[in-house]
């Protein structure tokens, strides 16, 4: 020990990190997605006992194009100390090291934020916003040796444009955030998945939405998404359940509905409580859908204790699935589309989901057997080891593992093991029943994957070259790997079982129609551009199709000239952002906002 210090007295090495490539490290956290990221920021805030959460975004034109800048995240929690402040955005630093909660890796602010943007800002208060403080890190004046300490705990105000949050009110709801909470800036956002902010609200809807369904299911604890420059965007997250029996949910169907092609509809407060899509499976083993499955792990000394999973399973309900309620393909459906998005088996920890996959339980994910069903394995932290929970709470190890490597374990089985026998065997009995439902009950299996519309576009275009077709549409060469592609496109349509003339009739078309459910906020008509298509995008939710389009389509020849219309109108506007300044993006948003301001002075 003496030899030691007298080392550490005489002699002096390298620096113990490179500042330059400091921040590289710091921001390169690992995160799956933007939302993922914001989820650590929503998982503190509830931490604090938080009732109200806002997602405040702010776009403006970067680069020409419109683009998220600012995403900021305000709460009602209790706030910070002063010296919990101090050291908020410490990589390692937390408060929680209880298991019970959602932030105890200490790594859940400072490393999601840093992955977003390089500068941070946190405004938190206890006893009034007057007495508000402020820390913030810029990792490019750390690269630039211009910062290397926090800086703060200092007084302050919150910037400026987040005051119109404080005392915010809407039609059901009064926030007040004055006495005590905690704000979160962003305001370099460089890493952001989408730049708009429309695709970016969808997102979070979907995506944390289903993060929080428990919470945002028992009123918990309420979410909001906003953009700062148009409070009208407002909109709180609904619980997006993979299992579709919440009633109160982002995606269900009219109740009581004797439709040949019901619609799928958010919850709302006016039309009240919709019908859900699935049902619990039950049999004669389990008669409420909820298997308690006992499990055993080690904990830290070694000792083997016994724990419980909670395994629930949901079955879509035979009504929906069958010809002679159902038109049409119900994959073809709203709905349907809903239920491809969360084909998979949930994992959740303390009523928060933490990863979201088919973890080997279940093969041919493209198999439309495997849509209509659902699986939850919920459980609790003292088995954070044994799922192998990462500390940024992504994902689980939970690995298919084959009977050879069984005997490396001896006698230690994984948790996979322990879980394989209670949920592949169920799912396996739900596929089989919803094949048994499925015979001789699909319709128009052969389908055409074009429409009139673009069959009209079409011919139109190729017989008339004074049409000059959108020249941003690059037309790929059609390779496997496109028609997987597109294969996979068709599905996200509704068409469970792609044939090869399908997937030509698509390649083959210019342009298409594309109806989604995005909420009454979303916009009216947007588009996208793949595999050689210009993709039509209309919202059925939008107040302008429900007052207007959707009586009229009860008449093909309306359709169809409607249609045309929004053709000639996207094809026009994005011909001409092939040979002017002008941001195609803009001009869609400058349509949609101009219908909004007329809809609402029309009311």
């Amino acid at each position: 020990m003496a030899n030691e210090e007298m080392v550490l007295e005489t002699q002096h090495g390298e620096q113990l990190y490179n500042v330059s490539t400091m921040a590289d490290g710091a921001r390169n956290t690992g995160y799956k997605s933007t939302y993922n990221a914001i989820a650590e920021i929503v998982d503190n805030s509830i931490e604090s006992h938080a009732k109200n959460v806002f997602i405040i975004g702010s776009q403006d034109l970067v680069l020409n194009q419109q683009g998220i800048k600012k995403f900021a995240f305000l709460d009602d929690g209790d706030g910070m100390s002063e010296d919990v402040l101090a050291k908020c955005l410490q990589i390692g630093f937390t408060t929680r090291q209880h298991r019970t909660g959602m932030g105890r890796f200490g790594v859940g602010l400072p490393q999601a934020s840093y992955h977003v943007s390089p500068r941070v800002e946190v405004y938190s208060w206890r006893d009034g916003i007057e007495n508000c403080k402020c820390v913030y890190v810029d990792w490019d004046l750390v690269t630039d040796r211009k910062q290397d300490t926090i800086i703060g705990p200092y007084v302050t105000d919150i910037p400026d444009e987040y005051k119109q949050f404080i005392h915010f009110s809407t039609d059901e709801k009064e926030y007040d955030f004055s006495q005590h909470g905690t704000l979160v800036v962003w305001p370099k956002c460089d890493r952001v998945d989408h730049k708009r902010w429309n695709t970016c609200r969808r997102n979070i809807s979907e995506d944390l939405g289903r993060k929080y369904r428990w919470m945002l299911n028992d009123n918990t604890v309420s979410i909001a998404t906003v953009e700062v420059n148009d409070l009208e965007t407002f909109e709180l997250l609904l619980p997006n359940d993979p299992l579709f029996l919440m009633k109160k949910s982002q995606f269900c169907v009219r109740e009581n509905c004797n439709d040949s092609n019901p619609s799928c509809q958010r919850y709302n407060e006016e039309d009240g409580y919709t019908e859900s899509i699935f049902e619990p499976y039950t049999d004669e083993d389990n008669l409420t859908g909820v298997v308690d499955h006992p499990v055993y792990y080690f904990d830290k000394k070694g000792e083997r204790q016994e724990s419980t999973v909670k395994v629930r399973f949901s079955i879509v309900k035979e009504k929906y699935y069958s010809k002679d309620y159902i038109a049409s393909d119900p994959g073809s459906l709203a709905y349907g589309k809903s239920v491809r998005k969360n084909t998979g088996i949930s994992i959740v920890r303390q009523n928060r989901e933490i990863d979201f996959g088919n973890f080997g339980f279940f093969d041919a994910t493209n198999n439309p057997y495997h849509r209509w069903w659902g699986c939850e394995i919920s459980f609790t932290p003292e088995l954070d080891e044994a799922f192998g929970i990462a500390n940024n709470k992504q994902q689980v190890d939970l690995k298919e593992i084959d009977d050879e490597a069984l005997a490396d374990y001896d006698g230690n089985e994984p948790m996979w093991i322990q879980l394989k026998s209670v949920i592949k065997n169920t799912i396996d009995d739900m596929v089989k029943l919803n094949k048994e439902r499925r015979k001789g009950t699909r319709s128009n299996p052969g389908k055409t994957a074009t429409t009139a519309t673009s069959e009209t576009v079409k011919a139109a275009e190729e017989e008339n070259p004074d049409i000059v077709v959108p020249t941003t549409v690059v037309i790929p060469e059609i390779t496997e790997e496109i028609k997987v592609q597109v294969e996979k496109e068709l599905q996200d349509e509704g068409y469970e079982e792609v044939t090869e003339e399908q997937i030509q009739q698509y390649l083959d078309s210019n342009t298409r129609i594309k109806y989604v459910n995005h909420g009454s906020r979303g916009a009216f008509i947007d588009y996208e551009d793949r595999l050689g298509v210009l993709k039509i995008i209309v919202n059925k939710d939008h107040q302008f199709y429900e007052q207007f389009v959707q009586d009229a389509y009860q008449n093909e020849d309306m359709q169809i000239t409607f249609e045309l219309f929004l053709v000639s109108l996207i094809k026009t506007v994005y011909q001409l952002h092939a040979t002017h300044p002008v941001p195609m993006d803009k001009l869609i948003d400058d349509i949609n906002n101009r219908l909004k301001v007329y809809l609402k002075q029309g009311r």
